[in-house]
């Protein structure tokens, strides 16, 4: 064999070793690559979520004020119904 075919040789020789290594390598970059990405999808979708659980709280907390608003202005009206139909009455009275 000519020096030429034998580096040929030598050189398939390693190729051929280096193969599945090489795949192997690929694939453990492609897992870790999956990995970062899905990883990075969860941060991002935590964050998100953190900041759609705060809108809700600070939603509820508007929605119990507008509520306890609205109490006070039922009482109130309650109460003016009352005297309205209290002048009334007494208006009543006074044309009899």
């Amino acid at each position: 064999m000519c020096l030429k075919s034998k580096r040929l040789l030598v050189s398939l020789m390693v190729l051929t070793a280096l193969v599945p290594f090489a795949n192997q390598t690929s694939s453990a970059y492609v897992d870790q690559s999956v990995y970062d990405n899905l990883k990075k999808s969860r941060d991002a979708l935590l964050a998100q979520q953190g900041t759609l659980q705060q809108a809700y709280d600070d939603t509820n907390k508007q929605i119990d004020a507008l509520q306890a608003k609205l109490g006070r202005i039922d009482a109130y009206m309650k109460q003016v119904r009352s005297a309205l139909k209290d002048v009334e009455d007494a208006m009543a009275s006074a044309n009899r």
